[in-house]
């Protein structure tokens, strides 16, 4: 019963759209205002291990590899009930939505019943994938600036 109640729950537009809509928003906040003040600090800090003004064409290039790595990454975590983006980073410890303790099993199971869980799983994938793909080119250019 729980897992059933748990899902329909989760199944209404309303929770998808705005899954959706703030993980999109946080996002743009990290790569836009929140840097920028974190750019700003830094200006006085002098960290190189912090943001740097150069970065942002590197965290930018980074967008379209992890719109396509996002997509990838949720279909994958779709159809496997997996998150793939921990999975291939070799977090193995990564929680299955579909369980041996699952109570509703099968066809039923993974389709009527979690697929908004796993929708949100995907849609989480996607973000996080897009996300770190950005942050690789920050990263790379910090360390180019300690070389």
């Amino acid at each position: 019963f729980t897992e059933y109640w748990r899902n329909s729950i989760l199944s209404g537009p309303k929770t998808q759209i705005v899954n959706i809509l703030s993980n999109f928003a946080w996002s743009a906040w990290q790569f836009t205002g929140a840097r920028l003040a974190e750019q700003l600090v830094n200006t006085v800090a002098q960290n190189k291990h912090k943001a740097q003004f150069g970065e942002m064409k590197y965290v930018y290039a980074g967008l379209l590899p992890g719109l396509a790595r996002g997509a990838r990454n949720f279909l994958t975590t779709w159809q496997t009930a997996v998150p793939w983006l921990q999975r291939s980073l070799g977090r193995e410890q990564t929680a299955q939505i579909e369980t041996a303790n699952s109570a509703i099993k099968g066809f039923a199971g993974k389709t009527l019943v979690r697929w908004p869980q796993r929708l949100l799983s995907a849609a989480d994938d996607f973000q996080k994938s897009l996300v770190s793909q950005m942050q690789v080119g920050a990263e790379a250019y910090r360390q180019l600036l300690q070389a």
